[in-house]
Protein backbone atom coordinates (compact mmCIF):
# COMPACT_ATOMS: atom_id res chain seq x y z
CA UNK A 1 0.00 0.00 0.00
CA UNK A 2 1.03 3.87 -0.57
CA UNK A 3 1.11 6.15 2.36
CA UNK A 4 -1.88 8.12 1.49
CA UNK A 5 0.46 11.95 2.06
CA UNK A 6 1.32 12.24 -1.15
CA UNK A 7 -0.10 14.16 -4.17
CA UNK A 8 1.32 13.37 -7.32
CA UNK A 9 1.13 16.70 -9.77
CA UNK A 10 1.34 16.93 -13.42
CA UNK A 11 4.80 18.61 -14.20
CA UNK A 12 5.41 21.03 -17.09
CA UNK A 13 7.45 18.83 -19.84
CA UNK A 14 10.89 20.25 -19.70
CA UNK A 15 13.26 20.63 -23.21
CA UNK A 16 15.51 18.05 -22.92
CA UNK A 17 17.26 18.42 -26.49
CA UNK A 18 21.33 18.27 -26.92
CA UNK A 19 22.86 20.51 -28.95
CA UNK A 20 24.54 19.26 -32.13
CA UNK A 21 28.02 18.91 -32.06
CA UNK A 22 29.27 22.17 -33.03
CA UNK A 23 31.11 25.10 -31.74
CA UNK A 24 28.65 27.49 -29.71
CA UNK A 25 29.01 30.86 -28.16
CA UNK A 26 28.85 30.51 -24.65
CA UNK A 27 28.33 33.05 -21.31
CA UNK A 28 29.90 31.73 -17.70
CA UNK A 29 27.43 32.50 -15.42
CA UNK A 30 28.46 30.97 -12.29
CA UNK A 31 31.39 28.75 -10.93
CA UNK A 32 31.29 26.61 -7.61
CA UNK A 33 32.81 23.90 -5.54
CA UNK A 34 32.13 20.66 -5.65
CA UNK A 35 32.75 17.96 -3.43
CA UNK A 36 32.81 14.55 -4.72
CA UNK A 37 34.23 11.08 -4.34
CA UNK A 38 36.97 10.80 -7.06
CA UNK A 39 36.15 7.45 -9.19
CA UNK A 40 40.03 6.58 -9.46
CA UNK A 41 40.80 6.62 -5.96
CA UNK A 42 37.46 6.29 -4.13
CA UNK A 43 38.79 9.56 -2.06
CA UNK A 44 36.62 12.86 -1.30
CA UNK A 45 38.27 15.35 -4.20
CA UNK A 46 37.06 19.04 -4.47
CA UNK A 47 36.22 20.16 -7.99
CA UNK A 48 35.62 23.61 -9.91
CA UNK A 49 32.14 23.45 -11.79
CA UNK A 50 32.04 26.33 -14.34
CA UNK A 51 28.45 26.77 -15.50
CA UNK A 52 27.54 28.40 -19.36
CA UNK A 53 24.72 29.46 -20.86
CA UNK A 54 24.42 29.02 -24.79
CA UNK A 55 24.01 32.20 -26.30
CA UNK A 56 23.86 30.87 -30.02
CA UNK A 57 19.70 31.04 -31.27
CA UNK A 58 20.21 28.16 -33.02
CA UNK A 59 22.34 25.57 -33.93
CA UNK A 60 23.13 24.20 -37.16
CA UNK A 61 20.45 22.49 -38.10
CA UNK A 62 17.95 25.18 -36.87
CA UNK A 63 17.27 24.07 -33.69
CA UNK A 64 17.02 26.08 -30.42
CA UNK A 65 20.32 26.60 -28.42
CA UNK A 66 20.28 29.77 -26.90
CA UNK A 67 19.79 29.09 -23.20
CA UNK A 68 21.38 25.73 -23.30
CA UNK A 69 23.05 25.00 -19.67
CA UNK A 70 26.56 22.87 -19.71
CA UNK A 71 28.95 22.46 -16.90
CA UNK A 72 32.35 21.61 -17.29
CA UNK A 73 33.46 20.09 -13.98
CA UNK A 74 36.99 19.12 -13.16
CA UNK A 75 39.94 19.01 -10.14
CA UNK A 76 41.73 22.45 -10.70
CA UNK A 77 44.80 20.61 -8.75
CA UNK A 78 45.95 18.65 -11.88
CA UNK A 79 49.33 20.56 -12.31
CA UNK A 80 50.98 18.14 -14.94
CA UNK A 81 50.55 18.87 -18.64
CA UNK A 82 50.21 15.59 -20.46
CA UNK A 83 50.52 14.19 -23.99
CA UNK A 84 46.90 13.64 -24.54
CA UNK A 85 45.08 16.26 -22.67
CA UNK A 86 47.82 18.91 -23.60
CA UNK A 87 47.78 22.14 -21.09
CA UNK A 88 45.64 21.92 -17.47
CA UNK A 89 41.80 22.30 -17.74
CA UNK A 90 42.06 25.26 -15.67
CA UNK A 91 44.47 26.75 -18.29
CA UNK A 92 41.98 26.08 -21.12
CA UNK A 93 38.84 27.41 -19.64
CA UNK A 94 41.05 30.74 -18.87
CA UNK A 95 42.39 31.32 -21.42
CA UNK A 96 39.30 30.87 -23.68
CA UNK A 97 37.26 33.07 -21.40
CA UNK A 98 40.06 35.99 -21.62
CA UNK A 99 40.85 35.79 -24.83
CA UNK A 100 44.59 34.94 -25.02
CA UNK A 101 47.36 32.59 -23.52
CA UNK A 102 48.81 32.87 -20.23
CA UNK A 103 51.93 33.84 -19.51
CA UNK A 104 54.96 32.33 -17.81
CA UNK A 105 54.71 34.57 -14.93
CA UNK A 106 50.56 34.04 -14.05
CA UNK A 107 50.97 30.21 -14.58
CA UNK A 108 53.51 30.05 -11.49
CA UNK A 109 51.66 32.51 -9.45
CA UNK A 110 48.53 30.53 -8.77
CA UNK A 111 44.91 31.90 -8.96
CA UNK A 112 42.70 33.87 -6.49
CA UNK A 113 39.00 33.02 -5.89
CA UNK A 114 38.56 37.03 -6.73
CA UNK A 115 39.84 36.05 -10.37
CA UNK A 116 37.67 33.38 -10.96
CA UNK A 117 34.68 35.47 -10.06
CA UNK A 118 35.33 38.54 -11.79
CA UNK A 119 35.15 36.47 -14.67
CA UNK A 120 31.54 35.29 -13.96
CA UNK A 121 30.91 39.26 -12.49
CA UNK A 122 32.21 40.68 -16.34
CA UNK A 123 29.90 38.29 -18.20
CA UNK A 124 33.01 36.69 -20.08
CA UNK A 125 31.92 34.66 -23.41
CA UNK A 126 33.85 32.09 -24.67
CA UNK A 127 33.59 29.39 -27.29
CA UNK A 128 33.09 26.28 -27.40
CA UNK A 129 33.41 22.49 -28.87
CA UNK A 130 30.76 20.50 -27.76
CA UNK A 131 31.10 16.92 -28.21
CA UNK A 132 28.22 14.28 -27.74
CA UNK A 133 29.28 10.43 -26.46
CA UNK A 134 26.63 7.75 -27.01
CA UNK A 135 26.98 5.30 -24.09
CA UNK A 136 25.66 2.00 -23.39
CA UNK A 137 22.67 2.53 -21.61
CA UNK A 138 21.20 4.52 -24.48
CA UNK A 139 22.08 7.97 -23.34
CA UNK A 140 23.99 10.53 -24.75
CA UNK A 141 26.44 12.78 -22.81
CA UNK A 142 27.55 16.16 -23.96
CA UNK A 143 31.28 17.63 -22.71
CA UNK A 144 32.77 21.27 -23.63
CA UNK A 145 35.85 19.33 -24.89
CA UNK A 146 37.97 22.73 -26.83
CA UNK A 147 37.70 26.25 -25.20
CA UNK A 148 38.01 29.07 -27.47
CA UNK A 149 37.97 33.01 -27.51
CA UNK A 150 35.16 35.17 -28.29
CA UNK A 151 36.30 36.89 -30.69
CA UNK A 152 32.95 38.37 -31.70
CA UNK A 153 30.71 39.07 -28.76
CA UNK A 154 26.73 38.33 -28.90
CA UNK A 155 24.49 39.39 -26.77
CA UNK A 156 24.70 38.52 -23.68
CA UNK A 157 21.54 36.82 -21.62
CA UNK A 158 18.58 39.53 -20.36
CA UNK A 159 17.44 39.72 -16.65
CA UNK A 160 14.21 37.51 -18.11
CA UNK A 161 16.78 34.68 -19.40
CA UNK A 162 19.05 34.72 -16.69
CA UNK A 163 15.67 34.34 -14.23
CA UNK A 164 14.61 31.01 -16.44
CA UNK A 165 18.15 29.58 -16.64
CA UNK A 166 18.32 29.84 -12.75
CA UNK A 167 15.01 28.17 -12.53
CA UNK A 168 16.45 25.38 -14.65
CA UNK A 169 19.15 25.02 -12.41
CA UNK A 170 17.43 25.36 -9.20
CA UNK A 171 14.58 22.45 -10.65
CA UNK A 172 17.95 20.36 -11.98
CA UNK A 173 19.61 20.39 -8.47
CA UNK A 174 16.73 19.98 -6.35
CA UNK A 175 16.24 16.47 -8.20
CA UNK A 176 19.53 15.24 -8.23
CA UNK A 177 20.04 15.50 -4.67
CA UNK A 178 16.47 15.71 -3.62
CA UNK A 179 16.80 18.91 -1.69
CA UNK A 180 14.48 22.19 -1.60
CA UNK A 181 16.10 24.29 -4.74
CA UNK A 182 18.45 27.68 -2.89
CA UNK A 183 17.72 31.52 -3.93
CA UNK A 184 20.96 32.86 -5.89
CA UNK A 185 21.36 35.90 -3.87
CA UNK A 186 24.31 36.90 -5.71
CA UNK A 187 27.28 36.76 -3.80
CA UNK A 188 30.89 35.34 -4.55
CA UNK A 189 30.11 31.77 -6.48
CA UNK A 190 33.12 30.54 -5.45
CA UNK A 191 33.83 31.82 -2.02
CA UNK A 192 33.09 29.83 0.95
CA UNK A 193 30.43 32.00 2.78
CA UNK A 194 31.49 31.32 6.06
CA UNK A 195 34.91 33.20 5.95
CA UNK A 196 33.04 36.61 5.41
CA UNK A 197 33.85 39.17 8.04
CA UNK A 198 32.42 42.51 8.23
CA UNK A 199 35.22 43.83 7.18
CA UNK A 200 35.81 42.23 3.80
CA UNK A 201 32.73 43.30 2.75
CA UNK A 202 33.69 46.16 0.69
CA UNK A 203 36.07 43.40 -1.19
CA UNK A 204 33.16 40.75 -1.67
CA UNK A 205 34.65 38.98 -4.73
CA UNK A 206 37.66 37.55 -2.44
CA UNK A 207 37.16 36.89 1.02
CA UNK A 208 40.54 36.86 1.96
CA UNK A 209 40.90 33.08 0.96
CA UNK A 210 43.38 32.37 -1.86
CA UNK A 211 43.59 28.66 -3.29
CA UNK A 212 47.16 27.58 -2.64
CA UNK A 213 49.47 28.25 -5.27
CA UNK A 214 50.43 24.34 -5.23
CA UNK A 215 47.40 24.08 -5.99
CA UNK A 216 46.44 25.96 -8.71
CA UNK A 217 48.64 26.87 -11.58
CA UNK A 218 48.53 30.65 -11.87
CA UNK A 219 47.30 33.80 -10.42
CA UNK A 220 45.93 36.47 -12.20
CA UNK A 221 44.88 40.11 -11.23
CA UNK A 222 41.47 41.45 -12.73
CA UNK A 223 43.18 44.67 -13.75
CA UNK A 224 45.21 43.06 -16.49
CA UNK A 225 43.07 40.76 -18.24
Amino acid sequence: MLNQGRTFEKEERGNFSQLNEDIYQFQLIDVNYEDSISQKSGENETKLSFTFVCLDSKDKDGNPARGKIMTKKFVPTALYVTQRDGKNMLYRVIEGLIGRELTQDEEAKGVSEKTINWLVEEKKQVRSLIENKAMANGKTYQNMVKFLPATNLVNILTAEEMSEVNEAIKKMNSKKDGSQPQANNNQSPVSRQESYTPAEEEDYLCPGKEINVEQIPFNLSPSKL
